[in-house]
């Protein structure tokens, strides 16, 4: 389903609702289509989610729904190994003690290459690695965040401005910035 069916190939809306979802999903923005492409747009509309607490509101309020559900929440022990049977988590072993504690989810805060390394066993990772390869990056981004004084900045300009660098070449990442 396109929702831009209606506009030319070439039409300038569909660049514009194209653009937030190069920059808003984690996904390669050649391959979405229908709402992938629309519901970055519409988010894009609305404004940023804002959490009025902050980082600190959001951390208790994860704390207290684990509490809520019978989770536990350890935060001077770390976790050594992720006990796996049958391709699901079962349980964590504490660092130093090798306590094992059951759990049927596990919630890290830390990078994937990280968490793997607390899996004893990556047969089941290397057996999809050998039928369909090993995952290869095929979009990058990266974030450069200027501070620039509240005189610096127009009258009227949003807190997002996407801007095309060079509107004659195909209209592509290559060309945009936000």
């Amino acid at each position: 389903w396109d929702p831009l069916s209606e506009f030319p190939e070439d039409h300038a809306f569909r660049h514009v609702v194209k653009v937030p979802a190069r920059f808003e999903s984690g996904l390669d923005p050649s391959q979405l289509a229908g709402l992938g492409l629309t519901r970055p747009y519409a988010l894009w509309q609305k404004g940023g989610a804002k959490l009025e607490g902050g980082y600190s509101w959001l951390r208790q309020q994860i704390l207290d729904r684990i509490a809520t559900y019978s989770g536990e929440v350890r935060p001077r022990e770390r976790a050594d190994r992720i006990l796996v049977r049958r391709g699901s988590a079962v349980g964590v072993r504490i660092a130093g003690t090798h306590e094992e504690i059951g759990c049927s989810f596990v919630v890290a805060a830390c990078e994937v290459a990280d968490l793997l390394r607390l899996v004893p066993d990556r047969s089941p990772f290397e057996e999809i690695f050998e039928r369909i390869g090993e995952p290869q990056p095929r979009w990058f981004r990266y974030t450069l965040n200027c501070v620039v004084r509240s005189e610096g900045i127009p009258e009227g300009m949003a807190p997002d401005v996407f801007l095309v660098r060079d509107p004659d070449r195909a209209r592509g990442a290559e060309t945009l910035l936000h």
